[in-house]
């Protein structure tokens, strides 16, 4: 398959065909940094990043839909084949130093401007640490725009944190929480990656290394922004839970549904993996960009 095509990547659960993605030369990590390939040349470019427990195949639909219409690069986190006797240590000032800021200024290098960011979930928060940390990150973006992500609600059925105090609990003893018991993605997860998450939804704050308020940090900052969130995403980043992230960055913020002019009302998932989102997402996000 040399180029993408959505029926046959559908039948086959959307997986990452290696001949959809290419190593960027002169990368070294971590992580890989992935272009589409054959995407368009001319344009600014747009950097793509997906959530805890997936990989570069779960940014598939999206990356395909960019390809089309400007340079499209792909960030995968370090550890994705993380597991019994290869574990990984690492947290979101790890992903937010290493991971993004280094691929914003390599495909920066690459192209000779600054780039369009659009990260699911996880990706999201590591953004907004790059931001707290590393002021000059904002002279590398265009725009950034997060989908489903939040760090400062704890869900409040019991049957949930029950759940999460023993993931974390065989997260701290193993090192990382096995996909196997959260089916939610094609990876198990690093268990400091997600303690960091825990203790920040347990605090109701987003704090960086040395507790200082996050959001807070980013406050003012002046990179056009784009907070979306999924109508039925009840569990994971519902919409209220979004919205401090939005409030913070000052961003444009919609929740996609049914009454907002969407197919249905997205879920956690389907609001970044989904023929639905292809539909109506994906392009509201192109013209968003494509206005900034």
């Amino acid at each position: 398959m040399g180029t993408f095509d959505a029926p046959w990547c559908a039948r086959h659960g959307l997986e990452m065909d290696d001949a959809f993605y290419e190593d960027v030369e002169g990368w070294s990590g971590p992580g890989r940094l992935l272009r589409v390939r054959g995407s368009v040349e001319a344009g600014v470019p747009v950097v793509i990043t997906h959530g805890t427990f997936s990989d570069a195949s779960t940014c598939v639909p999206i990356a395909h839909f960019f390809g089309q219409l400007r340079p499209t690069y792909v960030i995968e986190w370090r550890a994705r084949d993380i597991g019994w006797g290869h574990v990984q240590r690492f947290d979101y000032t790890d992903l937010a130093m290493d991971e993004l800021c280094t691929a914003f200024a390599h495909v920066q290098a690459l192209h000779g401007g600054s780039v369009h960011f659009v990260a699911h979930s996880g990706g999201g928060l590591a953004v907004l640490l790059a931001l707290a940390l590393k002021p000059d990150v904002a002279q590398m973006l265009r725009s950034m725009t997060i989908i489903a992500a939040q760090a400062t609600w704890r869900n409040p059925d019991w049957r949930s944190r029950v759940s999460v105090a023993g993931m974390e609990c065989l997260g701290r003893r193993i090192g990382y929480w096995p996909k196997r018991f959260l089916p939610i993605g094609p990876c198990s997860e690093a268990g400091t990656l997600k303690s960091n998450w825990v203790s920040w939804t347990k605090a109701g704050c987003i704090f960086d290394r040395d507790r200082r308020d996050v959001l807070a940090m980013v406050r003012g900052q002046k990179v056009p922004s784009l907070v979306l969130a999924g109508a039925a995403d009840h569990d994971i980043a519902p919409p209220h839970a979004c919205q401090p992230i939005a409030a913070a960055l000052g961003a444009q913020f919609e929740v996609c549904g049914t009454a907002t002019g969407h197919g249905e009302d997205f879920t956690h998932p389907r609001i970044f993996k989904s023929r639905a989102a292809a539909q109506t997402v994906f392009p509201m996000i192109a013209d968003w960009i494509a206005a900034q």
